[in-house]
């Protein structure tokens, strides 16, 4: 399935920066030298574009990621385009522990893995260099719902898998600002889940 992806998405290698990659990446020296990291957790995204104009783009560890990959691949955005398609393969891999450990099937985890790596819904957050952040936000979020499921459902080391859904949650709202939605997430599942045998969650 992660090969069948690499393979759908390999044509973006190809992609050059368009729209807001050329501002947020190009034309952004915060995120050519490291000096501008404690910017980071102090501004916005766009305040070296725009700094007396407020904003709601909170996103630290985006920043972040963009200097990694700056200084790996500087302007050439065939880099950063693998990048982003192995970010979705990884969100991808993560859907599918995420099902397997739902429903118990390694046959339906695989089908949902598949239908969600291979969606045309993901074109834009995967072939839009700029569109990372709703991969960046899931490689965060998925692991914080995981250990929220082991410390539900595991008495032992309970506190620590608390910890480390806390701990991953908190940079996935460093991430992206939808990382808000966890706390949703985690009523809804205990609302219908609740009186599913707990095997089935194991």
């Amino acid at each position: 399935i992660l090969l069948a992806i690499f393979l759908v998405y390999s044509n973006t290698l190809g992609f050059k920066f368009v729209y807001d990659d050329r501002g947020q990446i190009l034309a952004n020296v915060q995120v050519h030298a490291w000096r501008y990291v404690p910017n980071y957790f102090f501004e916005r995204v766009w305040s070296f574009a725009y700094p007396g104009i407020h904003g709601n783009y909170y996103r630290p560890l985006f920043l972040l990621f963009l200097l990694l990959n700056y200084k790996l691949f500087g302007p050439y955005a065939a880099g950063w385009h693998l990048v982003s398609v192995a970010a979705h393969m990884g969100v991808t891999y993560l859907v599918y522990l995420l099902a397997r450990r739902l429903t118990g099937d390694n046959g339906t985890a695989l089908m949902s893995a598949l239908i969600f790596g291979l969606h045309p819904v993901h074109i834009e957050s995967v072939a839009w260099i700029s569109g990372i952040t709703d991969p960046l936000v899931a490689l965060f979020l998925l692991p914080a719902f995981l250990c929220y499921l082991n410390a539900r459902e595991r008495t032992a080391r309970r506190r620590a898998w608390l910890a480390g859904s806390l701990a991953v949650y908190g940079l996935a709202m460093l991430s992206k600002e939808t990382a808000l939605i966890l706390p949703i997430i985690i009523f809804v599942f205990d609302w219908l889940w609740q009186g599913a045998p707990r095997t089935a969650l194991l």
